[in-house]
């Protein structure tokens, strides 16, 4: 009966000391608070804008994905991107686009859609996918990555290079 009274003791301190759960629903305010912060520290006027600047000056920036084809290279007819994959890193000699797309179709049909509108040939990587490198007009660079994704589809990583003053 011993045994039992202590391992009723353990359970009773586990239990006891166990930490509270944690409101999944909080505030601005309410985070900030639990982080420490004082209310001239914080603002909860967002603008939903997502950049970092490293301390040499370089920044990256998420970008939206409602017109990906502004930078330079056509999109993949049908082609879509999620939110969140598309990104610009600019530094002092460079700024770079990279952002992915996804499609239905057979990666070889992608891949002559890029060959055509890069005016190259592509260069297989049985690690890498198909990839493709081209001039665009303005200047920029770009390359594109083509994965075939099996059954679903394909899916086309996409960079555009540009030196800074272009």
């Amino acid at each position: 009966m011993n045994r039992f009274f202590w391992l009723a003791v353990v359970v009773v301190v586990v239990v006891g000391c166990s930490p509270k759960p944690v409101e999944k629903a909080v505030t601005p305010e309410e985070a900030a608070e639990r982080a420490g912060l004082r209310r001239e520290q914080y603002s909860g006027e967002a603008k939903g804008e997502q950049k970092i600047q490293s301390a040499d000056g370089t920044t990256t920036e998420l970008l939206k994905v409602d017109d990906l084809g502004q930078y330079g290279v056509k999109l993949y007819p049908g082609a879509t991107a999620k939110e969140g994959d598309a990104f610009q890193k600019t530094d002092s000699r460079s700024v770079v686009v990279f952002y992915s797309l996804t499609t239905s179709d057979p990666a070889a049909n992608v891949v002559k859609f890029y060959e055509k509108e890069l005016k190259a040939k592509a260069s297989s990587s049985a690690t890498m996918g198909t990839i493709i490198s081209g001039d665009l007009l303005d200047g920029k660079t770009a390359v594109v990555t083509v994965i075939d994704e099996g059954d679903s589809g394909s899916r086309a990583e996409v960079q555009v290079y540009s030196g800074r003053g272009q």
